[in-house]
């Protein structure tokens, strides 16, 4: 298990749990790190959107931008990758806080959904970096893990110590999945947000 790091960042409660998750210590920084400088990305774009009220198109650029920033917070994560996964995160961002625009309750514009935005999406693109660099280190197989207390989902519980070949896919609640978090191959959101769950290489 990953230990409590001596950096300043750490100092956040919303990002506890990932001290608990079994990637080392350097992964866990760089991680929380890219989090944090997204979260205040998305944050300031939220607070701007429920001050100004700007319409779909300048949403959707002002999020697509905060995205591509994580290339300068994550130097060694795909850029491919990156490229094409900022354009469906700020198709589907825009889209959810278009929808929910009106709502009452704040939620949608708010410094949590930051926080939750940035946790899920530096997480999926550190998992996508994981996978991409075990295979260029020559990797054969890999073991999903889950954090087994009471927070997993049902559908996660049976993946704990499951084994595949590095391309092939773990199939979770009857989905395609190469790594925790990847919604890339139809996974939908409820098998992907705030999952604690990764992945080990051999």
């Amino acid at each position: 298990m990953a230990s409590k790091l001596d950096f300043d960042e750490i100092n956040r409660p919303e990002y506890e749990d990932w001290f608990d998750v079994g990637i080392g210590d350097e992964e866990l920084k760089r991680r929380v790190k890219a989090a944090i400088a997204f979260d205040n990305r998305i944050g300031a774009t939220l607070a701007w959107i429920e001050r100004t009220r700007p319409g779909v198109r300048a949403m959707y650029e002002r999020f697509h931008r905060d995205y591509m920033d994580m290339l300068d917070d994550l130097d060694d994560a795909d850029e491919e990758f990156l490229e094409e996964r900022a354009i469906q995160f700020a198709e589907e961002v825009t889209k959810s806080t278009q929808n929910h625009r009106g709502d009452l309750d704040g939620y949608w514009t708010s410094a949590q959904r930051a926080v939750e935005i940035a946790k899920n999406e530096s997480g999926l693109v550190s998992n996508d970096f994981e996978y991409q660099r075990a295979k260029k280190q020559g990797k054969k197989l890999k073991t999903w893990h889950t954090m087994g207390d009471n927070k997993v989902r049902e559908t996660h519980w049976p993946m704990d110590g499951v084994t595949v070949g590095i391309d092939e896919f773990f199939t979770v609640g009857g989905f395609d999945m190469l790594y925790p978090m990847d919604g890339e191959h139809g996974a939908p959101p409820e098998e992907i947000i705030n999952c604690r769950c990764w992945v080990t290489y051999r």
